[in-house]
């Protein structure tokens, strides 16, 4: 596997585990885990992923929303007391799960301006870094996700590992810029670097 286990935590009692496991006309299908249940929520869509983990925190009342819900037909979710949130799952369960295509361990530590922050590890390289909006996180998934499928398959043996010629925001990453799309209503992460992975993915 990757270069070691150092990021491998849950951290927050909000930690989700996000297995990805195929990808087909840009959506990502994959399973989620948390340790409120035994078992994955299965998601097929990139909506599905973002609506089942929006849910699990209002659920959890923690990160505390910034801005109130607005929706025509749905109701706040009533939130649990802290003698209800019993965890089923142990960090260490949680850590043995892998997608075929990525998994990566997504630590939401802010819900602010209708949007996500936080930190988000790609387990197979042993990367953390920070995300300013689900925007940007959604946009690391995928190019970590583009860079594995780019890569040859492995021999039988051998382990897998990405060189420096595949460069990958997780390594390019040195500054973050924050552009506010005013349609969308949240940031996009954008790297300042020439011929970078942002900037190319975001034209």
């Amino acid at each position: 596997m990757g270069k070691g286990r150092t990021q491998w935590y849950i951290g927050a009692p909000n930690g989700v585990i996000l297995c990805v496991n195929g990808t087909d006309r840009g959506q990502l299908s994959g399973e989620l885990w948390h340790s409120y249940s035994a078992e994955p929520v299965s998601f097929l869509t990139i909506e599905q992923m973002m609506g089942t983990m929006e849910k699990l925190y209002d659920w959890l009342s923690f990160p505390y929303r910034g801005t109130n819900r607005r929706s025509f037909t749905e109701t706040e979710p009533r939130p649990v007391s802290m003698e209800e949130r019993n965890k089923i799952m142990s960090d260490i369960n949680l850590l043995s799960k892998h997608g075929d295509l990525g998994t990566f361990i997504v630590r939401v530590q802010h819900r602010q301006n209708s949007s996500w922050q936080g930190r988000i590890t790609w387990m197979e390289e042993d990367k953390t870094i920070q995300f300013r909006s689900v925007w940007e996180m959604i946009k690391l998934i995928e190019s970590a996700v583009d860079t594995v499928r780019r890569i040859p398959p492995t021999p039988p043996g051998s382990r897998r590992r990405i060189g420096p010629q595949t460069q990958t925001p997780f390594e390019q990453k040195e500054r973050v810029l924050l552009t506010i799309d005013a349609r969308r209503g949240y940031g996009v992460g954008m790297d300042e670097g020439p011929g970078s992975a942002w900037a190319d993915r975001l034209q």
